[in-house]
């Protein structure tokens, strides 16, 4: 009788952004022959599946798991379902409190299925969550999107949109426009906002000339309209330090 397929397929978490698929190849591979390794590029973790099954994959779990790799621990579990599919399965969640954790996410959605991956945002102000199948990620927003977390905070959650092809024809403009935010933020916390989307090449907050402060707009250029629009779906109308942000492309620059 056969192994069943699931048993020998990991999913391979918190890995450096810099690691190459032939690393990870080499690494897991060093175990026993692999059937297939996928690593999802910028996203931080990867699926591998044995030829020989169960195995194998308990054999890399147990030597693996917890390994560091550069500035990274990456962490191993099993796969219960075909995580290779990932489309609409990754979720957009906002509103919690400054001081929340990564486990106490873990906690509140864990019983909706199986994590792939938790993303913190630097400041944590929002989060990515990955999950292993669309029913599952649709069962959490059915249930914890405005979900009063404190009484103070209420969770929003929603899919995370990904751009289709037609729109990435017109890619002329990649400018935006960011207003509403705190007087007292500075270059590096719009940085750590946005960067996960992607490549920033310009970024300039507007000081008042008379008293050197800001005046709570700044203008962002990201490398292509794709992570310019992803800003926008994402981010425009979301809370950033106690503050609801807007955020709109801009028909000029700051030149």
């Amino acid at each position: 009788m056969s192994k069943k397929q699931t048993s020998s397929k990991l999913i391979i978490n918190y890995l450096p952004e810099n690691i190459k698929l032939n690393q990870l190849e080499n690494l897991f591979s060093s175990i026993g022959p692999l059937k297939s390794c996928r690593l999802v590029e910028n996203g931080g973790y990867a699926f591998v599946e044995y030829l020989n099954g169960e195995e194998d994959a308990k054999l890399a779990l147990d030597k693996f798991n917890g390994l560091k790799i550069g500035n990274k621990t990456i962490q191993i579990q099993k796969s219960r379902r075909n995580c290779t599919e990932t489309k609409n399965c990754k979720l957009f969640v906002n509103g919690f409190p400054n001081d929340f954790n990564e486990n106490g996410l873990k906690v509140l959605f864990e019983r909706f299925g199986q994590i792939i991956q938790i993303r913190f945002i630097k400041d944590k102000s929002f989060a990515f969550i990955l999950m292993a199948t669309h029913e599952q990620a649709e069962n959490i927003l059915k249930n914890l999107n405005n979900y009063q977390i404190t009484s103070n905070h209420t969770l929003q959650i929603k899919f995370h949109e990904k751009v289709s092809h037609n729109q990435l024809d017109f890619n002329e403009n990649s400018f935006l426009f960011i207003s509403n935010f705190n007087s007292n933020i500075n270059e590096n916390d719009l940085r750590n906002l946005f960067s996960p989307f992607g490549t920033i090449l310009s970024l300039k907050i507007i000081y008042d000339q008379l008293t050197g402060l800001s005046k709570g707009f700044a203008f962002l250029l990201m490398e292509n309209y794709q992570q310019s629009t992803e800003i926008i779906q994402q981010l425009n109308n979301s809370f950033f330090k106690e503050r609801q942000i807007q955020i709109r492309f801009s028909k000029s620059s700051f030149y």
